[in-house]
């Protein structure tokens, strides 16, 4: 775990005379393609799965298992460094491009990167898993109980952000809590800083998270007494309990909404009996995997070797990654209105939470206090979010106290304390713990519990993850949509064919395939 000089994963700068790449499918190879070729004497672009590639002026042979060239690395960001020899195991090759144009060493940005494979396991790139981000595990005895995900829709250094997640655990009586960090999809991840949030609170109250990482403190929680969909329906037995039974809207309403542009409502009525102005919403809730097939299949895939230049526009092209953040701010997340005479006031927002674990997360707002029954429209993209519960409070938010608490020690999957990752995670700068597919730690934090009140964990995370290339992406052998952040016709169709024609079996495909090799040592 080092800086991103030393990282795996790193991304792809194109720079051709065109800028842009294309190869024709009959001089793309992949995998036993490149081990019947033995040797190739033109040049030739070697694809790694991270999404650089090495340009190869003489051509490469194959050794075994292994591709042996000289050439250089060409990724985003980094300074020019000599030609080397390369001996790249064919697992960890997207795939080889043959060219008839030659291009001059002075076309590209070259690196130092070394080649590292994962010790624990071949990882297999057919696999069509995306989105994982930093799981996050609390170990009691040997079993892992899920958390959190980290900075889920960090998709590049440009998107960087903190993440603020409520941990479901008990106190920790032992002074100290432990928790497991692990990479289980095919992504490099850039841990900028982790920490640990105490919020101590009086018995009898609750702590949540809100959408902009601060904290309220709610007491005498209260359930909607009825909840309506988009068509009338009443949905309140999936709202009541937090048990995964939840809301999502159906198929049928959602292929008619996607193509009609139209977003989907649940209307809550509550009980306000003191009629208080001040409401704060509570919701159990988590993405469908819709959000996933929109950034894998939609945005990358669907761009052919474009997706290369987009993953480059998303680490390095700070207004690129402005217009796309803009764009999806305003289509993503759940908008929360209070129902007016028929009108839907738009009080606040509740951004992504990621398709892996359950977020506990409120807001709040004023309301009009001259009647005892409140009703909350929940707008957005049709089955786009899981709802497992909602709740409301009406008491106004206690004082916080809320303080943080830096790892006091972070280890590997072999029990060795790494000092380098430790120092790295302390602060949010420059200096990063990067995790490849299947690394996972232990970090610990220092707690001290405090008599007569209670303790809530929240974990304070921030970085980035990189998606690691396809090769299946770089041929050109289906038609190609470059991608551009509109919400238009065009793409809802296409997002909700794609969608529907996979989301019945989807999920379980993509929770049985993350990627969780044993014994890695980072």
């Amino acid at each position: 775990m080092k800086k991103h000089w030393l990282a795996l994963i790193v991304m792809v700068y194109i720079c051709t005379q065109l800028s842009c790449f294309t190869v024709s499918e009959d001089l793309f190879l992949e995998g036993d393609q490149i081990r019947k070729e033995k040797k190739v004497d033109v040049p030739t672009q070697i694809h790694l799965v991270d999404a650089s590639y090495i340009s190869a002026d003489k051509g490469f042979s194959v050794v075994g298992d292994t591709v042996v060239t000289d050439g250089a690395l060409v990724r985003v960001g980094f300074e020019p460094a000599p030609r080397r020899q390369w001996r790249v195991p064919i697992d960890s090759i997207a795939g080889v491009a043959y060219t008839d144009n030659v291009v001059t060493p002075g076309s590209f940005i070259v690196g130092t990167l070394g080649v590292i494979g994962i010790t624990a396991g071949v990882v297999v790139l057919a696999v069509a898993i995306f989105g994982s981000c930093p799981t996050v595990y609390a170990v009691v005895d040997t079993a892992e109980i899920l958390q959190a995900e980290c900075f889920s829709h960090s998709i590049g250094r440009q998107f960087e952000r903190s993440d603020l997640d409520k941990l479901n655990v008990g106190g920790a009586s032992q002074g100290s809590l432990s928790l497991r960090i692990r990479n289980e999809a095919l992504e490099t991840h850039y841990i900028n800083s982790l920490a640990l949030g105490i919020v101590e609170h009086p018995l009898g109250t609750q702590a949540y998270s809100t959408s902009d990482d601060g904290i309220v403190i709610v007491r005498n929680i209260v359930e909607p007494v009825a909840a309506q969909d988009s068509k009338g329906r009443s949905i309140l037995p999936s709202l009541q309990r937090r048990d995964g039974v939840s809301y999502q809207t159906d198929s049928a309403l959602t292929k008619a909404m996607l193509i009609g542009n139209e977003m989907d409502c649940i209307e809550l009525a509550v009980y306000n009996p003191s009629r208080s102005s001040n409401a704060t919403v509570l919701l159990r809730v988590r993405n469908t995997l819709q959000a996933t097939v929109l950034f894998y299949d939609i945005m990358l895939r669907d761009q052919g070797p474009h997706a290369l230049e987009m993953i480059e526009a998303l680490n390095s092209d700070p207004f690129y990654s402005w217009n796309l953040g803009r764009w999806y701010k305003e289509v993503s997340g759940i908008r929360i209105s209070v129902m007016q005479d028929g009108d839907a006031e738009f009080q606040s927002k509740i951004y992504d939470a990621g398709p892996i674990a359950w977020k506990d997360v409120a807001s709040s707002f004023t309301v009009d206090n001259t009647t005892d029954t409140l009703r909350i429209q929940l707008s957005m993209q049709p089955d786009y979010w899981a709802i497992d519960w909602v709740g409301f409070s009406f008491d106004g938010s206690e004082p916080v106290s809320f303080r943080f608490a830096g790892c006091s020690s972070i280890r590997s999957s072999t029990g060795q304390r790494l000092l380098q990752a430790e120092k790295a995670v302390q602060m949010a700068d420059d200096d990063y713990t990067i995790t490849n597919p299947g690394d996972w730690f232990d970090v610990e934090f220092d707690t001290t519990p405090r008599q007569n009140m209670m303790q809530t964990y929240f974990l304070h995370s921030q970085g980035y993850y990189i998606e690691w290339v396809r090769g299946s992406w770089l041929r050109q052998d289906k038609p190609m949509h470059v991608f551009k952040p509109s919400w238009n016709k065009e793409l809802r169709d296409r997002l909700a064919t794609a969608w529907l024609t996979k989301k019945n079996n989807f999920e379980g495909e993509f929770f049985q395939q993350r990627v969780r090799p044993s014994g890695v040592d980072r």
